[in-house]
């Protein structure tokens, strides 16, 4: 089970092992679902959904069934008769045959799909992968299928885990009446103790209640499936698919009592079980069938927090009703409490670590108690750490209801000194006060009259301040927390159509909410048959149209209008160059820094990646406009922020709060002091530069607009959008910087000490995978359980920390951060660098003293330094420099020192040895360690990886509770998703104008017509295929988990140009299929073959017809050569001839003239064909040769034609029938039409994107070539958009296989259009001697390779972070160590993993240069090899056809003998150049590894000479292609030459 999203309350976990529900978490603990009543107290599961009301589930959960169902997706109608056969199984248990046979029986009961086998582990897939690849495979690709195996984490979903948990309050309460029930039952007052035992009833019925509100509202929104394959990401990132509708669940619910501390906490656990059923025709025989699908998850999680809150809102109300209790929302706005229970009780029972630092005294008591003295702080801190640990853990003692309450009425008695059985009167005490009191205020006559109106206006209000871009469910949120908090006792259903009535009412076109739809309506009238029960297109989120108000967006409007408005101070150009004559800047600087100094512009936009040298920038910009045109104002979303701006050269800078707050103050005529004025009031010609602008909400961004409009200031936005983002509506920074074509950008990475950092890290940022390999080849990544990483990471630090570098320990929460700030301390006092004793900070087990680093939380104006330039502000980092009764000293880095009195440090200090990444946006460190525990977002990844400037590490957390180890997924796995999970907020208008871009993009349209030619070939081969087999075997295969592969691979060989319906027809008139085991694997085999075997023809066929064309060559000139030694010699000479010829026709013999002629035109035609015949026999072998190339040209074209022919989306879509088909060709007219117009709009670009100058080449002046161009780059563009491929470089990437039917297509098709240049033409026409020469340049090419040491290198480098580790634990052994022997033994052991420290390091420096070059050499040569390895298959293609051997139909695996090619040679040898080039697995050591080294030397000089040798020729065409300047021709006037 995956680690839990919060929301509020609801969580959502998926699970996959329903064996976390129903088996024992831990030797001799109790179920943690599934516990008996008797056990524990916990109340049974018990059936609840639409669904399992179909299946017949009522009442309790059955454990057998469950687990059945929630393991193998067993039909729980055929559980009784799956055990029975279970049970009549006769042979040995354990054997292949009893698994085979218990598969059998499971297989047969199963709903949908087999659910995925994840059994085998990570290091299994790799190597089958590997495998997959063959012996020619090279390292790089190799690399290359080992990250897609670890990058993809297994995803077996068998329940969605929704648990609703209610306030603390609720469950104080309840635990207060069970507590006065015992009491009463104590005291003999039976029929009290029933009336209390009643109240407590009516809690859990109330919570009930709720929890049947939030799983209808979730079977209404989110219930839907996906049918079929994903497709494209859509407008906000979202893979799209087809979605069908699906309500009606499946939910095992189990109530609880307490949270795993076994504090009070009522909450419910509903596994929505991950099947459900719907309904759909078979076009073939017109029957209705069902099919079981699984749930669309994407819509639970985007619809459980509004679940959570109409679960707790329906709560209320039916607590009212039962109770006549009153609920009242918090001051923290995050919930809504029991009216009555105090803050302080609910706190007592909601903590974590007063359980955690009891535990460590009573440690240290009874460790004191055996060795007669208290423990080290060593000891003591590896007794906290075990505390940690040993309390983080699953529910695992039963402890009865009982025994609980006995407890708890215990602890509150012994702090408190009063009763749990006094909650439920202080509840009903306040609920009473608080109804007599509205009574007297007439404020609420009836518990339903509220302002509906108002509840929606403040509802949308808010939604909008939270985000610029919200969806229904979000406003959904809202209302409930608008509405009163007692609507006098509504039951759900009501509860649920107010606030379903009042949402639709915000959402109303035109109505007083202002609310505007951003997604845009379909381009194509959708026909009935592709549209849900909501109205919408399957092929559209049902949760997923977004929207925004008018108002709101009208602001943004206003924003970007002033972002190119002209009227600002523009400084002299001199005086511009004048500082960057000596401010060291570099060329993107100074780029910017004239761009924003000489614009004029009232607003700048500066986009600035971590570590590219933005404050260098701010300083310089800071000091220029000064100097010439006035004052600056730096403003940041926090002081600390703003004192760090300070310090870079800003001197006036503030947070972006205060500078709001003085200037509201001012523009409403009130008082502000005068401090406060001189700082924050504006000035005209003044710049308010704003730094980290993506961290600030929307509103404070266009408030600070219109202050500098008021006084003709001029604003500087600095930021970075893939950074932090604001906390409430924001989008705006990203939307300026993405789109204004005056931004700023700084794209040198100057921080990192590593060249490969620096470029990795700007991948990092656009979340592209491949960054995830830089950073595992340099041993950056680290995998493993939590309690491996916690210590790794931490030890990492420590190490850094102890040597004197500056280090940041990055943890994934706050008490995460207190736990590891506690060890480092101990460790550190251990090692005499701490005081040990210090001021304890409040509820917070920490102690701070002499030594300590310690942050500050909170700004506080009175508290300045000696040096009186700052005050106390949030997130400084400063040294404990003493400790008094009243307080501690403090230094900063530049040794200025600060008093804080006690109660600030109790209160308001944190240890600074580890935080979350927000308190670490925005510093530098030496290095940087960070803990990852699941998958969070990629713009706080790359935060964390951006830190350090010599080492930025993650430490990645695999483990989860309840998930199997074979189960868990890979380090790079949990990264991929991060990387893939953004949080950039876009603007509203972004989104808008992104959801009309989607509405037209290729890649929407692509899938659509995808999957409805998919269909229509389902209908068309099915058709064939219940023909030929019949309606039985017809149903088994369309039933089959193959059918739909056997479909793609029909259409696969209709893209090829094979006629698939004969082909079907041909592998099923084969026969022998009555004992296939399934049918539709057996078929899919069977095609595959036929389809190779009909590709092998065809390239016969060719070759057949090229020896034709040949001979027939041979024959015509065999045959002129025959006839030509039959005629006549001609004896006369031809000048006497034609004289004679003129003599007759002046002695007036027309006769004699004529035949004259012709007897001389004979002679000629005698002379031609002889000539004709010399040049034969003399070039015969030459003219055949060109016959040949002619011949194998004019087939290449007759391909390309009919493969063109095939690709265009109007043929493929021709055969769709019905109002399908009418939409389809619909939609082809449109994404041809779309692939011209992105030619169009490329060759119209100022600059052609690199993959576009390296293959395309210049756009052609001449109309037709053109043109010609045009198309060309459409289509490729036409793929780059609808398969959503965006290398900067490689216009397509590698071919994709054969099962991508379309997306292979549009390759092929963008591949044709590269094909003109000649190092792109397609080799199908190629001659035998081409092809080879073709594998001989590859293997000139392998001749300078480098070896390939990626693995060395990564094992080198976590070996070297391993070894300095190691070496400080043995040093501090050492200083610990009671004995002379171990103090030597363990300062030896430092000494040697330090000297292996150095080693290494040398090592990783040289592997580094020699993976450089290498990385350089592959990238340079991987056309060459792809156009090899591509010649080699053509060589075997046109080799005989090997015989196939017939498979067994009762097998499920293919076997295939492959035959022998006959170009053995050419296959060798390019073996062999692999081998060569490509050798891995060797560790290079001493002399081997110098020589590698001087191997990279040598083919970065070949690199650097080619890339000399291209840039000479792209500088010698762009010469040629430049038009010619004539000179006028020039006239003499008055003596002297004048040019006309």
């Amino acid at each position: 089970m995956a680690r839990s999203v919060i929301s509020m309350t609801a969580t959502v976990s998926p699970g996959s092992d329903p064996g976390y529900l129903i088996n024992q978490v831990g030797k001799g603990g109790e179920h943690y679902y599934l516990k008996a009543i008797e056990q524990a107290g916990e109340p049974a599961g018990i059936w609840l959904g639409d669904g399992a009301n179909d299946l017949g589930l009522t009442g309790e959960v059955d454990h057998a069934l469950m687990s059945d169902m929630y393991s193998k997706f067993t039909d729980p109608r055929l559980h009784e008769d799956v055990r029975a056969s279970l049970s009549a199984i006769a042979v040995e248990p354990g054997s292949d045959e009893y698994k085979a046979q218990v598969a059998a029986i499971y297989d047969a009961a199963r709903l949908g799909r087999r659910p995925m086998d994840y059994t085998k582990s990570t290091e299994e897939r790799v190597a089958a992968a590997l495998e997959e690849l063959g012996p020619d495979a090279t390292p790089e690709q190799c690399r290359a299928a080992e990250l897609k195996v670890r990058q993809n984490a297994p995803a077996a979903r068998s329940y969605y885990d929704v648990t609703f948990s209610v306030p603390k309050s609720y469950s104080l309460l309840h635990a207060g009446f069970q507590v006065e029930a015992a009491r009463l039952r104590d005291a003999g007052d039976l029929e009290g103790a029933a009336a209390a035992a009643a109240k407590a009833d009516a809690v859990w019925e109330s919570v009930m209640e709720g929890v049947q509100a939030g799983l209808e509202f979730l079977q209404e929104e989110a219930g839907y499936a996906r049918d079929g394959r994903h497709g494209a990401k859509d407008a906000e990132g979202t893979p799209t698919g087809r979605q069908v509708d699906a309500h009606r669940w499946t939910v095992a619910s189990f109530r609880q009592h307490t949270s795993r501390d076994n504090d009070p906490q009522l909450h419910i656990h509903n596994a929505i079980w991950n099947r459900v059923e719907v309904t759909s025709t078979d076009e073939v025989t017109g029957e209705t069938r069902s099919k079981w699908l699984a749930i669309d998850g994407q819509e639970i999680y985007r619809h459980t927090k509004a679940a959570g809150h109409l679960f707790e809102k329906t709560a209320d109300e039916a607590l009212y009703r039962r109770l006549q209790l009153r609920t009242a929302m918090r001051p923290d706005g995050m919930a809504r409490e029991v009216l009555g229970v105090p803050e302080d009780l609910r706190d007592k029972f909601s903590g974590r670590r007063r359980t955690i630092t009891k535990r460590t005294a009573e440690l240290a008591a009874a460790w004191e108690d055996r060795n007669g003295r208290p423990p080290s702080p060593h000891e003591l801190a590896k007794m906290a750490q075990w505390a940690n640990l040993n309390e983080r853990k699953n529910k695992t003692q039963a402890i009865p209801r009982e025994q609980l309450l006995a407890r708890w009425e215990a602890d509150m008695v012994a702090e408190t000194r009063e009763s749990l059985a006094g909650v439920p009167a202080l509840a009903e005490r306040a609920s009473a006060e608080l109804e007599q009191l509205e009574r007297r205020r007439a404020e609420l006559e009836s518990g339903l009259e509220f302002d509906p109106e108002a509840v929606v206006r403040h509802a949308v209000e808010t939604v909008q301040e939270q985000k610029s871009a919200w969806r229904r469910a979000d406003l959904v949120v809202e209302i409930t927390k608008q509405l009163p908090d007692c609507l006098g006792g509504l039951e759900r259903h009501q509860v649920k159509a107010l606030v379903n009535e009042l949402a639709d009412t915000a959402l109303q076109s035109g109505g007083d909410a202002g609310v505007v739809r951003l997604t845009a309506a379909n381009l194509v009238p959708l026909p009935q048959e592709l549209t849900r029960e909501d109205g919408l297109s399957v092929y559209g989120r049902h949760g997923a149209r977004r929207y925004a108000t008018e108002a709101h967006l009208e602001r943004e409007g206003r924003l970007i209008a002033k972002a190119t408005e002209l009227g600002a101070p523009a400084v002299a150009r001199a005086a511009i160059d004048e500082v960057v004559a000596v401010a060291g800047l570099n060329e993107g600087q100074e780029k910017a820094l004239r761009g924003i100094l000489g614009s004029g512009r009232r607003m700048e936009v500066v986009a600035a990646p971590a570590g590219t040298g933005k404050s260098r920038l701010a300083g310089a910009v800071h000091d220029v406009w000064t100097r010439e045109v006035g004052p600056v104002l730096g403003l940041t979303v926090s002081q600390r922020a703003a004192r760090v701006l300070a310090e870079e050269g800003v001197r006036n800078s503030a947070n972006i709060a205060k500078f709001l707050t003085t200037n509201r103050r001012l523009e409403s005529g009130l008082p502000v002091l005068e401090s406060d004025r001189e700082a924050h009031q504006l000035r005209p010609g003044q710049l308010v530069m704003v730094d980290e602008a993506s961290m600030a909400e929307q509103g404070q961004l266009d408030e600070i607009r219109r202050y500098a409009d008021r006084v003709g200031a001029k604003v500087m936005y600095v930021g970075d959008s893939a950074q932090l983002g604001a906390v409430g509506a924001g989008g705006m920074f990203a939307h300026l910087s993405d789109e204004l074509p005056n931004v700023h950008r700084l794209d040198a990475v100057m921080r990192f000490s590593h060249e490969w950092e620096k470029e990795a890290s700007l991948q990092l940022r656009d979340g592209k995978r491949e960054a995830l390999a830089a950073y595992e080849d340099r041993g950056r990544l680290r995998g493993g359980t939590c309690e491996e990483m916690v210590a790794a990471a931490y030890q990492s630090w420590l190490s850094d920390h102890v040597s004197g570098k500056n280090a940041l320990l990055i943890a994934e929460t706050n008490a995460q951060a207190d736990e590891l700030a506690a060890r480092a301390r101990a460790d550190l006092v251990r090692l005499g660098l701490v005081a040990e004793d210090g001021i304890e900070l409040q509820k917070r087990g920490l102690t701070v003293g002499v030594g300590d680093m310690i942050q500050l939380r909170d700004n506080n104006r009175s508290l300045t330094s000696a040096s009186g330039e700052r005050f106390a502000t949030n997130r400084d980092v400063v040294k404990v420099l003493g400790v008094t009764e009243r307080g501690v000293t403090v230094a900063y880095d530049d040794g200025d020192t600060l008093q804080l009195p006690l109660d600030y440090v109790r209160s308001h200090v944190d240890l600074a040895y580890a935080g979350t990444v927000h308190s670490a946006q925005g510093r530098t460190v030496d290095t940087c360690h960070t803990l990852v525990e699941g998958a969070g977002t990629r713009e706080a990844f790359y935060v964390a990886m951006t830190r350090g400037r010599d080492s930025n590490t993650a430490y990645v957390a695999t483990d989860t509770p309840g998930l199997p180890v074979e189960e868990r997924p890979d380090k790079l796995a949990v990264l991929t998703q991060t990387l893939d999970n953004s949080s950039i907020e876009k603007s509203a208008t972004q989104a808008q104008r992104e959801e009309l871009e989607w509405s037209r993009s290729l890649a929407k349209h692509a899938f659509e017509l995808e999957d409805l030619s998919t269909e229509a070939a389902e209908l068309r081969f099915g058709r064939v295929l219940h023909e030929q087999l019949g309606p039985e075997r017809y149903r088994e295969l369309r039933d089959s988990e193959a059918y739909s592969s056997l479909v793609r691979l029909g259409r696969s060989a209709e893209a090829e140009g094979h006629d698939a319906i004969d082909l079907m027809r041909d592998v099923i008139g084969q026969g022998r299929l009555e004992d296939a085991k399934d049918l539709g694997k057996v078929l899919h085999w069977r095609l595959e073959q036929r389809i190779d075997a009909a590709e092998r023809h065809q390239v016969r066929t060719d070759e057949r017809r090229v020896r034709e064309a040949v001979e027939v060559q041979e024959r015509t000139v065999t045959d002129l050569m025959g006839e030509l030694s039959t005629l006549p010699v001609a004896d006369a000479d031809r000048e006497q001839a034609e004289a004679e010829a003129v003599s007759h026709t002046r002695a007036g013999d027309p006769a004699d003239a004529q035949r004259a002629a012709e007897a001389t035109a004979d002679q000629a035609r005698q002379q031609a064909a002889l000539d004709q015949a010399m040049a034969m026999q003399l070039g015969a072998e030459v003219l055949h040769g060109a016959q040949e190339s002619q011949e194998r040209a004019r087939i290449a074209e007759e391909r390309h034609a009919a493969a063109e022919e095939r690709a265009d989306w109007r043929t493929r879509t021709a055969g769709i029938e019905g109002p399908k088909g009418e939409y389809a060709r619909a939609l082809a007219e449109i994404a041809e039409e779309k692939r011209l117009e992105l030619g169009r709009e490329l060759a119209a670009a100022e600059e052609l994107p690199q993959w576009a100058r390296d293959t395309l080449g210049p756009v052609p002046d001449d109309p037709a070539w053109q043109q010609r161009w045009i198309e060309r780059a459409g289509t490729v563009m036409a793929y780059r958009e609808a398969h959503e491929y965006d290398s900067e470089r490689d216009p397509i990437g590698p071919r994709p296989g054969r099962g991508a039917v379309d997306v292979r297509q549009d390759w092929d098709r963008a591949y044709r259009a590269l094909g003109e240049p000649d190092d792109r033409m397609e080799l199908v026409g190629a001659s035998d001697a081409t092809l080879r020469q073709a594998i001989e340049r590859y293997e000139r090419e392998t001749a300078w390779a480098p070896p390939h040491v990626a693995g060395q290198l990564r094992e080198a480098s976590e070996s070297l972070a391993d070894a300095e580790r190691e070496s400080l634990q043995k040093y501090i052994a050492a200083m610990e160590a009671e004995t002379d022997d171990r103090r030597r033994e363990m300062a030896e052991a430092a000494q040697a993993y330090e000297a292996l420290a150095t080693t290494l390091a040398e090592d990783v420096e040289k592997l580094e240069q020699v993976h450089t070059a290498r990385t350089a050499w592959h990238e340079h040569t991987e056309d060459v090899r792809q156009r090899a390895q591509e010649a080699q298959r053509q060589l075997e293609l046109r080799s005989p056809e090997p015989e196939y051997l017939e498979r067994r139909e009762d097998t499920q695996e293919a076997t295939l003998e492959s035959g022998a090619p006959v170009f053995q040679s050419e296959a060798e040898r390019l073996r062999e150049a692999h081998e060569r080039a490509h050798e891995a697995g060797h560790l290079l050591t001493g002399e081997e590894l110098t020589e590698a080294v001087r191997t990279a030397g040598r083919a970065a000089e070949i690199l650097a000479d080619r890339e000399q040798v291209r840039q000479m020729e792209e500088a010698e065409r762009a010469r040629r292609d430049e038009p010619e300047v004539r000179r006028a021709p020039a006239v003499e006037i008055s003596g002297r030459e004048v040019e006309m």
